[in-house]
Parts: structure tokens; C-alpha cells; sequence
């Protein structure tokens, strides 16, 4: 731990680099027609907000098993995220390759950064936030796969 200083919000940051890069790149070749429910798209993005805006107040610590495995598997799992994101950039920036299994991960952009977020909750010792990602990961993972069906079929 670094003091008290709440560094937890890096983690956010290193999940968002990308979408940043993305924002100014978007996917080619975006099927119409992928929108999720109402419902879903809503629970979807208060758990964003929730995930994403949560590791900004707690301190990073690492001095246990429990805290070395989640920055371990949190880290593992950043990469793989990133390794996804490099396939997608170097590969035309097709919608589909947001959505194709890596690795033999099916749907490996949202669940790396879902097991990101799931390590970080033990990282920072957060019930909130192993709650908010619980939440995110059933509305994103729901959004996710729906899309990735439908752009298949199109």
C-alpha cells in the first residue's frame, strides 16, 4: 500500500485505455440492429458507472496470498483484454473481432474486464465493488452475448 492514497482508480484506468483509442477508432462493418433490451442497456451502464467509478476510493495493498492472487489473476487477465484489443486494431477493426472467442475465451472482451473488476473487489478488499461487478457482469455479459449472436446471424 502506498500510504492511504487511493490508487485504486489505476486499475480503472488501465481498463479504459483502450476504449479511448476506440472512441477515435470505431469498428467497421457494425451490423445494424444489435441494441439490447431497454431494460438490459440500463442495468448495464449503471453497473459500469458502479465498477468503473468504485476502485477510485480505496488504497492498493498487497501483502497477502489472497492479494498477490487477485493482482495476479487481475493482471492476467489486463492482458489478455489488451492482447484482444491489439487483434482488433491490427486487424481492420472489424465489429466481429470485439465479440470472437480468443484463446479459446468465448466473448474475451467483456469477460476480461469483468475478471478484472472481480479481482480488484478482493484486491481492494471491496464488498461494494465484488457487488457492482456481480451486477455489471449479469446485465454486460447479457448485452454481449445477445450482440455477439446477432452479428453472427447477419
Amino acid at each position: 500500500m502506498l500510504g492511504s492514497i487511493p490508487l485504486g482508480g489505476l486499475i480503472s484506468l488501465a481498463i479504459l485505455a483502450p476504449n479511448v483509442l476506440w472512441m477515435f477508432l470505431p469498428p467497421r462493418r457494425v451490423p445494424t440492429g444489435l441494441e439490447s433490451s431497454r431494460l438490459v442497456a440500463t442495468a448495464e451502464n449503471i453497473g459500469r458507472v458502479a465498477v468503473f467509478v468504485l476502485p477510485f476510493f480505496y488504497p492498493i495493498a498487497v501483502r497477502t496470498i489472497v492479494e498477490k492472487s487477485a493482482l495476479a489473476a487481475g493482471g492476467l487477465a489486463l492482458l489478455i483484454y489488451y492482447a484482444g484489443w491489439a487483434r482488433y486494431f491490427a486487424n481492420g477493426r472489424d465489429f466481429r473481432l470485439l465479440y470472437r472467442p480468443f484463446l479459446g475465451i468465448p466473448v474475451p472482451m467483456a469477460t476480461a474486464p469483468l475478471t478484472c473488476f472481480a479481482a480488484a473487489g478482493m484486491l481492494l478488499h471491496s464488498p461494494w465493488l465484488a457487488i457492482a461487478t456481480a451486477f455489471f457482469a449479469a446485465a454486460h455479459l447479457q448485452a454481449t452475448v445477445t450482440i455477439a449472436r446477432r452479428g453472427r446471424e447477419s
